[in-house]
This record gives structure tokens, sequence and C-alpha cells, in this order.
């Protein structure tokens, strides 16, 4: 019994092993970078490039370098997403959620998550279209009526050295908060964008301004040519508590 508990105990370390040495070889980053790429291209309906992609088993930890998504701009034009480098720190329980059923992309739980350099690119027509891709992953169940398009838990997300460039108006921005909870899905019936957020200790800086510390909670839908804010909380000092819905309609025109 001893020698058949102590053969299993080897053979699982020997292929612990082989899958740590495979998962620093090219053949093992060039299939991850491949199915990652196809997996965004789904969920955004645009098209995506990864200059580099590194996995580091022992930190369960990846690298993301020049990770690029184009929607709908014209040849010459900047992307409508950007970034130089992500770097996700993810728990084991991803993994377990991945081989059985829920699927990584459905759902990601992070330790942390770092994106250097996120530059943002919304370009708004005067008729209304936009830049913005539409996902184009089919639907494997005819019950929901929304496109999960992110589920995202993390300890802590740091945006550093972005910039939103909507038209030609630029917004540099810093962001990092702990806590963190967001829900994206897409809404074909409308097409519209649905997104839950909870950020808790929010640190935000734009452009020379002094950082804040915030919390937030966020409720909203957006579109091409209008946005709904169903429920925004937002709490900042001592004394600053904000709470507001809103709608704004064509603001494309």
């Amino acid at each position: 019994m001893l020698l058949t508990v102590g053969a299993v105990v080897a053979l699982v370390a020997a292929l612990v092993l082989l899958f740590a040495w495979y998962s620093t070889t090219s053949d093992f980053e060039h299939r991850v970078n491949a199915e990652v790429v196809k997996v965004l291209e789904n969920a955004t309906g645009g098209r995506v490039e990864i200059r580099a992609l590194h996995f580091h088993l022992w930190h369960l930890a990846v690298d993301v370098e020049g990770l690029v998504i184009h929607g709908l701009e014209g040849p010459g034009e900047a992307p409508y997403l950007s970034v130089d480098k992500v770097e996700a720190q993810v728990k084991i329980v991803s993994f377990f959620s991945h081989i059985t059923g829920s699927g990584l992309s459905s759902y990601v739980n992070l330790n942390s998550l770092t994106v250097e350099h996120p530059q943002f690119h919304l370009i708004v027509n005067q008729d209304g279209t936009t830049n913005q891709p539409v996902p184009k992953h089919p639907r494997t169940s005819t019950t929901p009526v929304m496109d999960t398009l992110l589920d995202l838990k993390a300890g802590e997300v740091v945006l550093a050295n972005g910039l939103a460039l909507v038209n030609d108006h630029a917004i540099p921005f810093d962001v990092a908060a702990r806590d963190v909870a967001a829900e994206v899905h897409y809404i074909p019936a409308s097409d519209r964008y649905g997104a839950t957020v909870d950020l808790e200790d929010l640190r935000t800086k734009l452009k020379q301004e002094p950082e804040a510390r915030s919390v937030l909670h966020l409720e909203a839908e957006v579109g091409r040519d209008a946005a709904e804010v169903t429920h925004f909380s937002f709490a900042s000092g001592e004394n600053s508590h904000l709470e507001a819905t809103a709608s704004l309609t064509h603001f494309a025109k």
C-alpha cells in the first residue's frame, strides 16, 4: 500500500514538474496566446493582437505584452484599446472553475491585476456610429437574455499611466482600487453594454489634480447613442457622499 501511494505521489510530482517545464516553452506560450486571442475576439467582436504572453506556474501569474483590440476605426487610426502590459496573478479556483465547466472567460478570480499604459480610443461620428466593436461569440443557451463578457473579482486593480481619447479629446488618468468587483454584459436586444461595478478604496488621479480616495458603486447601460446610469453611489472623505441616476440620449449628434 505504501509503495502504491508513493508511486502515485511520485507520478503526480513528475507530471507537475513536466508541465512546469512545458509552461516555459515557446510552444506552450504560442498555444495559450492563440486561445486568449480567440476568447477576446469572440467576446469583444474586435480584431485582437498580443505581442507576447508569459505564464509563471509557481506564482500563478500571467504577463501579457502588447495587447491591442481593433474596433471599427479606419486604417491608420488609433485602435479601440491598446495596453503596453497586463500583469495578472490568479487564484487556483479559476483553473478548477474552467475544468468543471463554468469557464475561465465567464468568471475570473484574481489576487491582483495591473494594467500599464492603457489607451482607450472612442470615435463618435455625426451619424451616431462609433468604432465600438460588437461581440460575435455564439450563445450556448437560449435562456439568458444577456451575454456576460466579464465577471471579475480582484483584491487589487491598478491602471497606470492611462489615456482616454474621445475623438480629439485626450484625458490622462491613473486608477487603483482594492476589493474590486465588476460585471460587464452585452444586451443584444438593445445593442447596449450593461455593467455593475463596486470599487473599495478607490484612488484616482486625473491630469495634474491631487490623488483622491473614494468608494464607488455603479450600475449602468451604454449604447452607441445613449447611456443610462440606473444607480450611482460615490463617497469621498468623511463628509462627501453622492447618490444619483442619469440618462443621456442622442449624444453623438
